[in-house]
Order: structure tokens, then C-alpha cells, then sequence
């Protein structure tokens, strides 16, 4: 444009011909000077030479300027399937990633992704596994996992986790008293089991962990519990209470993101902020860090980093989180397996809620009752009144919800369309009834 140009100096005078008509000489000093009208023009010395040029002089003469500038640093990017790859050389041959705590993980970011014979050894895996430890919040984590690999929760082998659940509710709250991580979990599973807004068992839970938010709009000062809190009350957010929590909850988030995108410098809490991310309905790519303008004059004026950004520079060369500080000789596997699955779920772009499937309450099968036989005496002969004995007979379900969802993994959308039409509830209602014997 016509504001801003290059002029050129000979010698320290202004050249009076243009650049391309004067034929240089032996001894000639060409200086160059881009004119901006809007900004200082920054001074250099001439080679040899200590005294300072006019200041409306640029001069070249000292830079040395490379034949090809080198390109711009490109940030790293997370190889998702690399991941991926590091997770299914971790699978046991009976299914398992061994712990129940790694296990139920990994099944929730293998169920993000597209890796079908890994899922289906997991389906096997759990429709023939009972979870060992009877902590509330490892049937809460069990089920997430079961639900994100379409087994149902009600029944799967034999084992109804929705009632484990449920039935630690006091009506008020879910388990301990002192604490809320068993309620906010409780909240996300029980939210996609067929429970609504307006049950008790929900209304109450909802108060509750709206009640255990802090000022600074975090649950127990902690990133990783306010990214889960901020998924199991995302759903509800229409209600006015808790529309302001969230609203609390995000700035607790956006205060807290360290300058190289990272929430505590750590793989696992940056993957739980961004669940909450997910569940808000924005993008991780989106949330850059909240700085003053101090800090941002001291990083040059910008400051780009993104979470993806930060776990990008955590993926080590086998695909999986580093998870060792420096100098430390001995790296443990297990929370490696850990931190990845987390990340990997993060970064699939779904929320936990959006991963796992819904289910419904099951409708509970009217049982009959075996009727008494009457003896009636008849001209001396005994008649029968009343309905023979009969005995309800529970089939395998287990073995069926197993089967179903395997199934549901191997079916194509093309299979799935030509599905037979559903049937009315009435139909399906009696079809249960009469199975039953």
C-alpha cells in the first residue's frame, strides 16, 4: 500500500536513483529502511562502524540473512492411534487389562473408538467377571464401564449394579456422608439407568452436590472432581441452581489452566477437566489460558496453548502418557495404562455420558404364586380344585445381555436398519410375563 515502502541509503545519504538503476561499487554501503508510519524504526549500527545511523535508517549491513528462513515451530499433535495401539498390546489373553480399576477404564475408551475384536474380548471378559471390591464407587466406575460396552447394568452375570447403588441411598445421599465423589458418580450412571429428574432419589442427589461446591466454584479444591461434577450436572442444567453451579464451575476451570494449556501439569487431570469441557457442550481446542496482561507482555504478547496441546507433549514414543519425572529409573506400567485410557477418552470428543449407552428400569414380571390344591370330597372320590403348581423359572439373561451386545459391536449400520419393527409395550410386557414358565 502506499503507507508503507522501502527506501535505501548510499553511503549514508538517501539514494537519489532507484536501487535496480544504481550499478554498485567497491566500498559501497547499501542501507535499506522499511517505513512504517505507525511504529519506532529500531536503529543498527554499520559493520565497522560505532556510531548510530539517522534514526529513520534501517540498515542491513550488520544482519546476516540466511539463503532460506527457517520454518515456523509446529506444535505436536496427539497420535490418537498410536494410543490405541500402545492400549491393545496391555490386553490379557482372558480379556482383562488386570486390575478391575484399569480394566473398567480402558473399556470406557475402548468403547470411544473403533477397535472391535478388543471390545468384544472385553464383553466376554466382564459377562463372565464379578467386581471384587464392594466399594460403592467401584460399582459406580463397574457399571460406566459395562454401560459404555452396551451390557446392561440391571443384569449382567447376575449381578444388578443399579441396586448396589441405589440401595446405599439415604434419602438424601449416596454412601459416606462425609463425602461427595461416591454421589457424583452415582448421579452419572444412575442419570443414563432410566432414572428422571423428578424421582426423589435424583432431586435429593442433585441438592446434595450442589450443597458441597465451594466458593471458588470447585468440589474439594479439585480440578479432576469439578471436571466429573460438571458431567453429572450437565444434563440439568436448565434447572436455575444448578445453571449457576456450572456457570461457578467454568470459571473454577478457566482460572486454573497453567500457561502451557495443562491443568496442574498433569495428563489425568487435564483429561477430566476437558470431560467437563465435552459436557458444557465446547470445544478443548477452544479453551486457551485466562492470563492477566503482565504475564501475557512477558510470553510476547500471546499465548496459544491448548489442553491438546499440553497432552500432545505428554505422548511418549510408544503411544502411551509419560508418566515419570526425571531421573526416575523404574516407570509403572499400570498407571501408564491408567492415564492413557483417560486421554484417550478426552480426546475422542465424548463425554462419558455420551459414550456410554442408555438403559432403562426393567419392568418387573408379574410372579405367580403356586396356588393350594383343595381336596373336595365327592361321593367318596378326591377332585382338584384349583390351578396346578407351577414355578417360575428364570432363564439365563446374563448370557443373553452378553450376547446382545456383542452383537450390537459386530452389526453393520446396513444390518441394523432391516432390524425387526419394534414392539408395542404391551406385547413386550406379556412376551416377559409368559417366558417366564
Amino acid at each position: 500500500d502506499v503507507y508503507h515502502y522501502w527506501s535505501w541509503s548510499l553511503n549514508g545519504a538517501e539514494g537519489t536513483t532507484g536501487l535496480n538503476q544504481y550499478e554498485l561499487q567497491s566500498s559501497d554501503l547499501i542501507s535499506l529502511n522499511f517505513i512504517d508510519p505507525s511504529e519506532p524504526t529500531p536503529v543498527l549500527p554499520p559493520t565497522g562502524s560505532g556510531a548510530l545511523l539517522p534514526p529513520d535508517i534501517l540498515t542491513t549491513s550488520s544482519v546476516v540473512v540466511p539463503e532460506t528462513m527457517p520454518a515456523p515451530a509446529v506444535k505436536p499433535i496427539f497420535d490418537i492411534k498410536k494410543a490405541f495401539e500402545f492400549l491393545i498390546a496391555q490386553q490379557k489373553e482372558n480379556g482383562s487389562f488386570g486390575e478391575d480399576l484399569y480394566t473398567d477404564w480402558i473399556a470406557i475408551a475402548f468403547a470411544s473408538g473403533n477397535y472391535q475384536e478388543q471390545t468384544i474380548k472385553l464383553v466376554k471378559y466382564f459377562g463372565e467377571f464379578k467386581t471384587k471390591d464392594a466399594l460403592l464407587t467401584n460399582y459406580e466406575r463397574h457399571a460406566m464401564a459395562l454401560m459404555a460396552l452396551g451390557l446392561n447394568p440391571y443384569n449382567t452375570n447376575g449381578e444388578n449394579y443399579i441396586e448396589k447403588i441405589t440401595g446405599t441411598f439415604d434419602n438424601k445421599q449416596f454412601g459416606d456422608m462425609n463425602e461427595d465423589n461416591d454421589d457424583i458418580f452415582a448421579l452419572i450412571v444412575l442419570q443414563n439407568a432410566g432414572f428422571k429428574q423428578a424421582e426423589k432419589m435424583i432431586t435429593d442427589t442433585l441438592d446434595f452436590i450442589v450443597s458441597r461446591q465451594k466458593e471458588n466454584g470447585s468440589w474439594n479444591e479439585s480440578v479432576d472432581m469439578t471436571g466429573a461434577t460438571i458431567e453429572s450436572l450437565s444434563v440439568f442444567s436448565p434447572i436455575s441452581e444448578i445453571g449457576e453451579s456450572l456457570k461457578k464451575a467454568k470459571e473454577f476451570l478457566k482460572q486454573n489452566q497453567k500457561d502451557n494449556g495443562s491443568w496442574n501439569n498433569n495428563a489425568s487431570s487435564t483429561a477430566w477437566a476437558i470431560q467437563g469441557i465435552l459436557a458444557l457442550g465446547e470445544k478443548p481446542e477452544d479453551w486457551k489460558p485466562a492470563r492477566n496482561a503482565s504475564s501475557i507482555a512477558d510470553a510476547g504478547g500471546k499465548n496459544e496453548n491448548t489442553p491438546l496441546d499440553y497432552l500432545a507433549t505428554m505422548q511418549d514414543a510408544d503411544g502411551g502418557i509419560k508418566n515419570l519425572s526425571a531421573g526416575e529409573e523404574d516407570e509403572n506400567i499400570q498407571n501408564k495404562i491408567w492415564e492413557t485410557a483417560y486421554v484417550v477418552s478426552a480426546l475422542s470428543g465424548k463425554a462419558w455420558n455420551q459414550i456410554m449407552q442408555k438403559f432403562e428400569k426393567p419392568i418387573i414380571p408379574a410372579v405367580l404364586v403356586e396356588t393350594p390344591i383343595i381336596q373336595v370330597a365327592q361321593n367318596n372320590d378326591a377332585k382338584t380344585i384349583g390351578a396346578k403348581p407351577k414355578l417360575a423359572k428364570l432363564k439365563d439373561l446374563a448370557k443373553q445381555n452378553t450376547a446382545t451386545a456383542i452383537t450390537a459391536i459386530t452389526s453393520s449400520p446396513t444390518e441394523n436398519k432391516t432390524a425387526l419393527p419394534k414392539k408395542n409395550w404391551f406385547a413386550r410386557l406379556l412376551e416377559n410375563i409368559f417366558e417366564l414358565f
